[in-house]
């Protein structure tokens, strides 16, 4: 955009500079009087006559150059515009970026937590399935005990009343 902007104020310079260069020189008018053949009319040309029309020329070219310059400047001043439109658009384009990047990082960070309460979960079930496992082991063998003791009072309950039969 900036290159853009530089070859069109270095092309405008060009110009005016071009449409400032006179051709009326010292040495290029003579002190004779000229004709023109205009329309098959002649007319004679005093030198006063030719430096005003190269005068009048100059001032004609000058006032175009303005014009050329000016029309410069309002394609220039709205390239600008349009820069500034795009440079805001890219601006926004990267604070939206930008949050949405710290969002994803947010995210990312609830995800590895969860990852881990997931995983401590996971290692808490375990231990716990482990201890289930061991307290189960310890009621079955608490029952067998209780069996082995109720069979042993069976067996004297029955003894005993078989005694007392006697």
């Amino acid at each position: 955009m900036k290159k853009t902007i530089k070859t069109i104020a270095t092309a405008t310079a060009v110009v005016s500079a071009t449409a400032l260069t006179v051709n009326a020189k010292a040495d290029s008018v003579t002190s004779n009087p000229t004709t023109e053949n205009n329309d098959k009319v002649q007319t004679t040309v005093t030198p006063e006559q030719q430096l005003k029309n190269n005068v009048d020329t100059t001032k004609a070219n000058l006032d175009q150059s303005k014009a050329n310059t000016a029309d410069a400047q309002a394609v220039v001043d709205n390239l600008q515009k349009q820069a500034d439109q795009t440079q805001s658009v890219a601006n926004s384009a990267q604070t939206a970026l930008n949050k949405a990047q710290q969002e994803a990082n947010t995210a990312k960070g609830n995800v590895d937590q969860a990852t881990q309460e997931v995983s401590n979960a996971e290692t808490l079930n375990q231990n716990l399935d482990s201890k289930t496992q061991i307290a189960q082991s310890n009621v079955d063998t608490a029952n067998k005990e209780v069996n082995a003791a109720q069979n042993d009072v069976n067996q004297a309950t029955q003894e005993v009343n078989e005694k007392n039969k006697q």
